[in-house]
């Protein structure tokens, strides 16, 4: 027999009736595998689902031929994709290998992509009977798939993609738009609080200065010995007229300053 013939052949066959569904394996090849692998993603066929069926779950196959296939069996890798648990995929390997002790000889991997369908499509209705008998256990089988795939997504991260890139740019833009209009909103009020002392605050700050001055003057005179504020009566009487002179200027011109700095 040309084997390598009959592989080709089958592939072609396979090929022709999956379509794109089968394809060439890129990942790592096991070790002892040789020539080309390919994988299929395998579901329940509608066909054989009923009307309240669902295709739940899904699995992977990977396969080669081996150098006498299909006088010996092909290898064989099979992994859950969706919904399926370590025991759900032991009782499928199972399944697919009675498929190939029956199938030595002939080409057998439609064969056993029919089978693994068929297993599938009959889990999915198991389940929808279950389901409809205890819908709470069906809810809590649903979080803890869903749990579940959010944990795989959480360990391998999220991919980048366009859209997750372009939703990560605008929450970028609005949190560096919001420090920035914080920053200016703290700066104007900054800006509000240091105006400085008003026109009447300053006058008045001055007058003090002057008073203090003043009094500075006659302590200096005291301590030198009494001379330098020492005022006769007569002078005390002349000097009443300018101070009140000078006493309505002052009062005219600090009207005339506050309205000036007000």
């Amino acid at each position: 027999m040309d084997y390598k013939a009959e592989q080709e052949l089958e592939v072609e066959s396979l090929q022709a009736i999956f379509a794109d569904q089968l394809t060439e394996y890129e990942g790592n090849t096991p070790p002892g595998w040789q020539g080309p692998c390919y994988q299929m993603a395998i579901s329940p066929s509608q066909d054989e689902l009923s009307s309240s069926g669902s295709a739940a779950y899904e699995v992977e196959l990977v396969f080669a031929h081996t150098a006498s296939y299909p006088d010996e069996a092909p290898h064989i890798r099979v992994h859950s994709v969706r919904g399926l648990s370590d025991a759900d995929m032991a009782d499928l390997r199972h399944t697919l290998e009675e498929q190939v002790a029956a199938n030595l000889g002939m080409a057998m991997m439609f064969a056993l992509i029919s089978a693994a369908q068929e297993w599938l499509a009959d889990k999915a209705e198991g389940q929808v009977t279950l389901d409809q008998i205890d819908p709470e256990l069906a809810k809590r089988r649903a979080e803890e798939e869903e749990e579940k795939r959010l944990a795989a997504i959480r360990s391998q991260g999220e991919a980048v993609t366009p859209e997750t890139f372009r939703r990560w740019r605008q929450k970028y833009d609005a949190e560096f738009s919001l420090r920035n209009t914080k920053l200016d909103d703290g700066a104007i009020a900054a800006r509000k609080t240091d105006k400085g002392p008003s026109g009447k605050q300053f006058f008045l700050s001055q007058d003090t200065k002057e008073v203090k001055s003043v009094e500075e003057e006659a302590l200096e005179g005291d301590e030198e010995g009494g001379d330098a504020l020492d005022f006769s009566e007569s002078d005390e009487d002349a000097d009443d007229g300018e101070e009140e002179e000078s006493e309505e200027e002052d009062e005219e011109m600090l009207d005339e300053y506050l309205s000036r700095a007000t």
